[in-house]
């Protein structure tokens, strides 16, 4: 079995026209990585020659809603400030990081508020149900998603 790790840091200004680059850009090197190991961690040349679209929608969707929240939110759209995306994946998960330079938010409540139909709101229900994990640091201008390789989630439980 083929062991791996690979990280990434990219920062830019708060421009919404930089989301879906940033996001395609993440989407596929971590697929190009994860796919790459897979191929070689199996034996069955039918498995081998299938393109596993490891990373998709899902995780597109979360990255994009996190740049989003960073921008609109966390920086107002202040073009000076700067959100950093920073990206970490190993054999075992794939951790992703969006951070802004605003004041953060009260993330311990922020699941209580939440309504699927509220204007605001909606990202962080999405990131919560593609990803396995998510946490904030202590002044909520920062998150963390954590996605297991080789383990599928469709919706959370708990959520």
């Amino acid at each position: 079995m083929i062991l791996f790790e690979n990280q990434l840091y990219i920062e830019f200004p708060s421009k919404r026209d930089y989301i879906d680059f940033v996001s395609n850009k993440v989407v596929s090197a971590v697929n190009t990585i994860a796919q790459e190991v897979h191929s070689q961690n199996i034996t069955d040349d039918a498995l081998i020659s299938q393109d596993l679209n490891i990373f998709g929608f899902g995780m597109n969707l979360s990255i994009d809603e996190a740049l989003k929240n960073a921008i609109v939110h966390g920086n107002k759209a202040d073009p000076r400030k700067k959100v950093a995306l920073s990206y970490y994946i190993n054999s075992e998960r794939l951790e992703i990081i969006v951070r802004d330079e605003g004041i953060g938010f009260d993330h311990k409540n922020y699941k209580a508020n939440m309504e699927v139909d509220a204007e605001a709101g909606r990202g962080l229900l999405l990131i919560n149900n593609f990803m396995d994990e998510i946490k904030f640091n202590e002044p909520g201008n920062e998150i963390k998603m954590i996605k297991y390789l080789g383990k599928s989630k469709t919706a959370r439980e708990d959520f």
